[in-house]
């Protein structure tokens, strides 16, 4: 089992897709006809079901196996004729230049710029590279519609341990436990979930920055970003916000 195939079942224990969906055709409803990109597509949870609904989205990830899941939902819904992009955030710049209105960052995956699918090294540049080609992705004005750790898991306990009600999925009768470790004073979290199917067992370790929302709120104004906001979406469970790209 690779971390696309884990990470999509793990998101049917965290997340209900039919709220989560509702509450982002809610916000995102003023930008129905304008050009998104959703630059940490994965494997389409919740925001495929937008493209349903009429939603011009551009997929790009940076994860291979992550694309390929993606394209297995993307058939099954019969939305075959969206391509995604595999693209590096480090490249959404150069790849698409001020092409979009609105740049969609979910699922707290800015905080694994560092680590998620390579030994983790605490390093704010890359998280500050990432925010300015989302930036140079925007046209002028544009929105950025981001996610990360919220305010109870940043100075809730050190560690969390969490044991989710099995569920079926996709016939299986499949069970979660996920630990969670924050390190403040090295500014690194540490994620380990289990899940177990199939009379197996599936395990595995990713590491991710500590970020504080005022950190955050410092390097996006740092990426050309302005008016950024914290944000209630109906369904989420971490916290959102939005910045500005300047007019300039």
């Amino acid at each position: 089992m690779n971390i696309a195939h884990l990470w999509d079942k793990v998101l049917n224990f965290e997340y209900d897709e039919k709220k989560l969906t509702a509450g982002l055709d809610d916000f995102l409803r003023q930008h129905k006809d304008e050009k998104i990109l959703d630059c940490a597509a994965g494997t389409g949870f919740a925001v495929l079901n937008l493209e349903k609904q009429g939603y011009d989205i551009t997929y790009s990830d940076g994860s291979e196996n992550m694309i390929k899941e993606f394209r297995k939902k993307r058939d099954v819904m019969g939305l075959k004729g969206i391509r995604p992009h595999r693209v590096l955030w480090s490249e959404l710049g150069k790849r698409f230049p001020r092409k979009f209105d609105v740049v969609i960052c979910r699922g707290s995956s800015l905080i694994y710029a560092s680590g998620w699918d390579r030994p983790y090294q605490h390093n704010e540049g890359i998280i500050h590279d990432a925010l300015r080609n989302f930036s140079e992705a925007l046209k002028p004005g544009g929105m950025l519609y981001i996610d990360t750790t919220s305010e109870d898991s940043l100075y809730g306990k050190h560690v969390v341990s969490t044991t989710y009600f099995p569920k079926r999925i996709q016939g299986q009768k499949t069970k979660l436990h996920e630990v969670l470790y924050t390190n403040r004073s090295k500014k690194i979290r540490t994620w380990k979930p289990v899940l177990r199917f199939d009379h197996q067992k599936y395990a595995l370790t990713r590491y991710s920055a500590y970020l504080p929302h005022e950190d955050l709120t410092d390097i996006l104004k740092s990426a050309d970003f302005r008016t950024i906001r914290r944000r209630a979406i109906t369904g989420e469970h971490y916290a959102v916000f939005t910045a500005y790209k300047n007019h300039r």
